[in-house]
């Protein structure tokens, strides 16, 4: 039973990458103030390689660099003489760090977003109320997490508009009162909803999870936590199996999600 857990979550990890792959593609050019400051501090003859390379590390969010030194060509001496540069290898680090967040925030909105949010499913043809697009309270409070943020809030709404439109009447009407709720968490007297999505634990382990490849052992991973400022109870190897449990979960909470994305 656990080895046929561990092939399920191996599986899911690499549809997962593949996901990723497609999600953030690699982008062709750099920011007009980053590209400043790789032309005030890089030499003229490096800058083209250093900004591919830039590029590369933002799209893998691998802490291993030597994977984006291969795939732009630069040598071993170009990669040291940058990573030895102290504002040089700062910049790095901001381009990976920014990467890996980028890449942990889809993995956390697949495994506990889309996937606890469902299918559509069409209950009655005949009527205008026609479709069930599933568990809307995800939905909402991401939605309520975006409030301050009108990029990201407006077209949130205007997805739960949609499906309105498109049959979803009951869907919508859920979506709108469950924002409400989560939108008035907090407040005395109210019967908010807590509108958190996932805890920072389980952000913290998608990212160790997806910035290593190969993956790193469980061991290691609960000291990079520990590192981190958390503080987890209990002997190593119980430590080691909870992280474990918790990691398969998230692996296969998030897998349904992107099945559809690497076919």
């Amino acid at each position: 039973m656990r080895q046929q857990k561990l092939a399920k979550s191996d599986a899911a990890l690499l549809d997962i990458r593949k996901a990723l792959e497609r999600a953030w593609p690699l982008r062709r050019r750099l920011a007009v103030k980053a590209n400043a400051w790789v032309q005030a501090n890089v030499p003229k003859h490096e800058r083209a390689k250093f900004k591919s390379f830039l590029l590369t590390v933002l799209h893998l969010g691998n802490v291993d660099l030597e994977k984006a030194r291969r795939r732009v060509g630069a040598t071993k001496e170009l990669l040291d003489k940058w990573t030895d540069t102290l504002e040089i290898s700062k910049f790095v680090n901001r381009f990976l760090n920014t990467g890996r967040r980028l890449r942990a925030f889809s993995f956390m909105c697949w495994a506990k977003l889309l996937s606890k949010k469902g299918d559509p499913t069409v209950t009655n043809p005949d009527r205008r109320d026609r479709i069930d697009y599933g568990n809307m309270l995800p939905l909402a409070k991401y939605a309520a997490q975006a409030f301050d943020r009108p990029e990201v809030f407006k077209p949130v709404i205007d997805c739960a508009l949609t499906m309105h439109e498109c049959g979803g009447l009951s869907s919508t009407r859920r979506f709108f009162i469950d924002l409400g709720k989560c939108l008035s968490h907090g407040i005395r007297g109210g019967r908010g909803i807590d509108p958190t999505l996932w805890d920072k634990l389980d952000f913290e382990i998608a990212d160790i999870i997806l910035s290593h490849d190969p993956p790193i052992s469980d061991k290691d991973a609960v000291h990079q936590l520990q590192n981190r400022g958390y503080l987890l109870r209990g002997h190593l190897a119980t430590l080691e199996v909870r992280f474990r449990r918790r990691k398969h979960r998230l692996l296969l909470d998030a897998w349904p999600a992107v099945l559809s994305r690497v076919k």
